[in-house]
């Protein structure tokens, strides 16, 4: 009963983004709507060749389970528009945008009561801008909180400043919250902390890189990395920072000189490490590659980045594996926060005002009461 009630969700839709430059091209585009007892529904917009509606069903099924184990009051919901951003201009991507947002507008399928995209795979804040300035032109004129329709935005659009951090955050806080619990490394035979582990990454965009800063910061040595155009390995550590400058303005991560490149992508992920960041697309480690892993903790920061099958037989060579449901919300959180403040139209600063007054508050009343008993006890 579970396996068909999670099969397909109430609302799924498809539609045609059309993009004009030299030829007049149309793109499928799809969203789906998972769980509809909370409102509104989020989920992440990707632009991806390999979006379908299967996909897109799933990934709002997904978010709904992620938006119960954070806490969340939100459904889930998730698509995209099929296509390789790389292989678009700019402006190309902006008609696409828009012109998916009036789509979606159409059939009631976006708005801050009714389903909320942000960033996922091959978006970014402009992205989110374009959506935002689109739902607003539609229906600003009478929904006055058309600007929590859309979450990821630039700061200036009501975004939040760090959002783009936040998911990877959220994955180290995770892993170190996990990786300092004794019980749980001495299961696993590890040595407890992150300090001093060496480590490999799938996937440089946001998440692995921010991942990869704050893994640094805390001490573990950045060993190798893991693009769609290939890979490149340093067993003497990586500087994040040098090597995401070098990519932004390249394109190319194998060109950099301060690393090995390495001849096959697949066998850096079975190079020894401590740990395997998955920072990509789903399922990349799956029954015929789970073998040639040597990691001792595999950190799913990527949805779905691990299948089923390879999940047991890791757990079979006794490899923590942190899932994917639990460390991946902190983008998840910093966009609750960030649609709460557009729909109460808080202006930049004033939401952690309110939340150091209140814990201020909360901490004289304690003190009070504890005064309190002490002077009767007295």
């Amino acid at each position: 009963f579970f396996f068909l009630m999670i099969r397909r969700p109430p609302r799924s839709t498809q539609s045609r983004s059309s993009a004009a430059s030299d030829v007049y091209k149309r793109q499928p585009a799809y969203r789906s709507q998972h769980k509809t007892h909370l409102l509104p529904t989020k989920g992440g917009l990707r632009l991806t060749d390999d979006i379908n509606v299967g996909v897109s069903e799933s990934l709002a099924c997904y978010q709904t389970f992620r938006c119960s184990i954070a806490d969340v009051p939100f459904g889930g919901a998730g698509g995209g528009i099929k296509i390789d951003p790389r292989q678009y201009s700019d402006r190309e991507i902006e008609k696409l945008v828009r012109r998916y947002v009036v789509d979606l507008y159409k059939k009631n399928m976006i708005g801050a009561i009714v389903d909320v995209p942000g960033p996922d795979l091959g978006t970014n804040s402009q992205i989110m801008t374009w959506m935002d300035d689109t739902i607003r032109f539609i229906s600003g004129y009478k929904d006055i909180n058309a600007n929590a329709a859309v979450t990821g935005k630039h700061t200036i659009q009501g975004g939040l400043g760090l959002r783009a951090e936040s998911s990877g955050f959220g994955v180290y806080f995770c892993a170190n919250e996990l990786l300092n619990n004794e019980k749980i490394t001495r299961q696993y035979n590890i040595q407890p902390g992150i300090k001093n582990k060496t480590f490999i990454v799938q996937g440089y965009g946001y998440v692995g890189y921010w991942v990869s800063k704050f893994l640094v910061q805390a001490g573990a040595k950045l060993i190798g990395v893991q693009e769609w155009n290939g890979s490149v390995y340093q067993p003497e550590g990586l500087d994040p920072d040098h090597l995401k400058e070098h990519f932004r303005r390249t394109g190319d991560i194998t060109s950099y000189k301060y690393a090995q490149k390495t001849a096959n992508d697949y066998r850096l992920l079975g190079q020894e490490c401590d740990m395997l960041v998955l920072a990509a697309k789903e399922m990349q480690v799956n029954k015929y590659n789970v073998q040639n892993l040597q990691c001792k903790i595999l950190i799913e920061a990527a949805q779905g980045a691990t299948t089923w099958i390879a999940d047991y037989m890791l757990s079979k060579k006794n490899v923590l594996v942190l899932p994917d449901l639990l460390i991946t919300n902190g983008g998840l959180i910093a966009s609750y926060f960030e649609w709460i403040r557009n729909r109460e139209h808080v202006r930049s600063g004033l939401m952690m005002k309110k939340w150091i007054e209140k814990g201020q508050l909360l901490l004289t009343q304690k003190a009070a009461e504890l005064l309190k008993l002490s002077l009767i006890h007295i």
